[in-house]
């Protein structure tokens, strides 16, 4: 998906250590990280500006979770990308 083939590999390994409702649990962590981060941009009225290290860090984490959930349910670029494009074609139309 995002991550290149190197970093799906390592996601790959991470997840068969660690196992799927651990990693689900996880993402959901990340998940609100990422929303904490979002949060403190705005407080500090930098959310027009180049993004944060924290910001940055998020985002990453968030993308590593994301191959991973993508990994446990068999859930390919095609099919997110499928409903990406309804979501986008709904919201440029609408």
């Amino acid at each position: 998906m995002i991550l290149n083939q190197e970093n799906q590999e390592k996601c790959r390994k991470l997840l068969d250590r660690y196992g799927y409702r651990p990693q689900l649990m996880m993402l959901i962590e990340e998940c609100s990280e990422l929303i904490k981060a979002v949060c403190k941009m705005f407080r500090n009225g930098t959310c027009a500006s180049a993004p944060s290290e924290n910001f940055l860090e998020e985002m990453a984490d968030v993308a590593v979770m994301f191959e991973q959930a993508c990994m446990m349910f068999n859930i390919t670029a095609a099919e997110i990308n499928k409903r990406a494009k309804e979501k986008l074609d709904k919201k440029v139309s609408g």
